[in-house]
């Protein structure tokens, strides 16, 4: 699972990089309007076992861009339509669900 907050460090930036996942510039934040600092996302998975369909989640961080051409890197979580990414003059970055949270990465083994 790939996920940071505002705080996210270079090192880790060119780490996700190799996975390719981009993180949002450092400062923005994703934000629904209501509360700068979190959003209400929309779950992926339709199992009830891991949340309530209609409770969502809480996310606080930044977005994350995914490569289009590498087919290992997917989003696990994504923001809701109201939600946007603003950098730290309060440009819009991305908006609604094209805003990956958490991102995971399918690796292959050999045997």
């Amino acid at each position: 699972m790939i996920v940071a907050d505002q705080a996210v460090f270079t090192n880790t930036r060119k780490l996700a990089n190799e996975f390719g996942v981009d993180f949002d510039p450092q400062g923005s934040i994703v934000t629904d309007g209501v509360d700068n600092n979190t959003v209400a996302t929309e779950v992926l998975d339709e199992s009830e076992l891991i949340i309530s369909k209609t409770k969502g989640i809480v996310y606080s961080g930044v977005g994350l861009r995914l490569d289009p051409k590498n087919y290992f890197a997917f989003p696990l979580l994504k923001a809701s339509e109201n939600a946007f990414s603003v950098d730290e003059k309060g440009k819009v970055i991305s908006e609604g669900a094209s805003i990956t949270l958490v991102a995971g990465y399918q690796v292959l083994l050999y045997m």
